[in-house]
């Protein structure tokens, strides 16, 4: 795995220092493997409670026998961008499987490719919660499940969470610790505001985030992508190490207004039967994205639908049963989730509507989460020579995915990113005739 020629400054778009590659048998016994890594990939993804990647690296010493690997080694990596991190990003994963062990004809070596994941994904895996967490936040019911798994690792990484709103009290039994997190996300209510309720449990490379997404919506973007030719140079013929950075070298439109899907997931329009048990009654609740669409935060100006779109008077395209009951386990209040739910369908929904990849080159310090400001430009021909870009597919974007992979000493990412809004809000009714 080589190195850029400065630890300190970016010569070139890409570059990447990577000071750490280190396996850690189950036996204590330590293997370098950063001069032998062919490349390594790191995945981060909003909707998932951990970090995973694979590296692969030749074992011309059998060392899968002689180490040995088993899929209980600690591996340790470290990596950050030159000129744009000051801090070098260090991460333990749990190797869980050798998901290859390739020799090609004629060679004498054979390709070994390991897969991991963080820490937390083996200890939920075997941890199991028997307890009464009685009268607290969700908040504060995740801030103590980390504080348990923190003294049975203390190495996991720290928690930055949300605060939420109310109180209960909740009943885990034999609850898995990502099971149980998920779980309080899926009830989580925002304090500031009661419609916010769309909180994800998820981890970054600086550790793990229990917060709601219309939060991350209303955070100022990071930087600027451009989708521009290559070869940027300045009025004195210097090379713009800073544009290449933020070039988009290619993109692809996965998701683009796909009506019928968001219908059916309930993005516009929705209703829930509740039965409530105690009162031995029941009720409907309606849910339009005309009627909310101001009620939380948003990305951009212009809906997804115009107005006046019949899609949001249409409560039946989604529809959900709820028994209901306060108290029904002692003291476990669980009202609060069934009212909100046609909320939290719609809110998380509303960020797959429209999805693209973009491919860039590496920055260790962006996130999931992250706002991140996209330029293109537009396909059609403007007078206006300041009218170059699409404002449709302009604007500001949430990063939802990041595959960081370092080969050969160049690091790239494959960006997921997503919005709910256009830049521009869309016209209600025609306003002109196309000749």
């Amino acid at each position: 795995m080589s190195k850029s020629k400065s630890p300190d400054k970016l010569i070139n778009a890409g570059d990447v220092i990577v000071d750490e590659i280190k396996l850690v048998s189950y036996t204590g016994f330590e293997l370098d493997l950063r001069k032998i890594v062919g490349d390594f990939t790191i995945y981060e993804d909003i909707y998932s409670n951990c970090l995973s990647g694979s590296l692969v690296f030749p074992d011309s010493m059998n060392m899968v026998k002689n180490f040995p690997i088993i899929g209980q080694e600690d591996l340790y990596i470290t990596f950050y961008t030159p000129g744009l991190d000051s801090k070098p990003r260090r991460v333990r994963f749990k190797v869980y499987k050798v998901s290859s062990y390739i020799r090609g004809e004629g060679s004498i070596t054979v390709a070994i490719r390991l897969e991991f994941i963080s820490h937390i994904a083996e200890l939920s895996s075997q941890l199991k919660f028997n307890r009464v967490m009685r009268n607290m936040k969700f908040s504060e019911m995740v801030n103590t499940l980390h504080s348990d798994l923190i003294k049975v690792d203390p190495l996991l990484p720290p928690i930055t969470i949300n605060d939420t709103y109310g109180k209960t009290t909740v009943l885990l039994t034999n609850w898995s610790p990502l099971y149980a997190i998920n779980w309080f996300a899926n009830r989580s209510v925002s304090p500031n505001n009661r419609q916010i309720c769309d909180y994800l449990f998820y981890e970054t490379l600086d550790g793990f985030n229990f917060t709601p997404m219309s939060a991350l919506k209303q955070l100022p973007s990071v930087c600027t992508y451009k989708s521009a030719p290559g070869g940027f140079r300045a009025k004195s013929g210097d090379r713009m190490i800073e544009s290449e950075l933020r070039n988009i070298s290619s993109y692809s439109i996965r998701d683009m207004g796909d009506k019928i899907r968001e219908s059916r997931l309930g993005v516009y329009s929705s209703n829930i039967l509740v039965h409530e048990v105690t009162t031995k009654s029941y009720y409907a609740n309606n849910f339009s994205y005309r009627d909310s669409f101001g009620d939380t935060p948003h990305m951009n100006k212009g809906r997804m639908i115009p107005y006046d779109s019949k899609s949001q008077n249409r409560p039946n395209s989604y529809l959900k049963y709820y028994d209901k009951s306060h108290f029904m386990y002692e003291n476990v209040d669980d009202s609060s989730f069934v009212d909100k739910s046609p909320y939290r369908q719609s809110l998380l929904n509303q960020m797959n509507s429209m999805t693209m990849t973009i491919d860039v080159y590496g920055d260790s310090t962006l996130r999931v989460g992250h706002m991140v400001d996209l330029e293109f430009f537009t396909q059609e021909y403007s007078k206006d020579k300041d009218d170059y870009l699409d404002r449709y597919l302009s604007g500001k974007y949430m990063v939802t995915a990041i595959m960081h992979n370092v080969t050969d000493g160049i690091h790239t990412m494959r960006v997921t990113i997503a919005r709910d809004t256009y830049n521009e809000e869309l016209p209600d009714k025609k306003e002109k005739t196309l000749r």
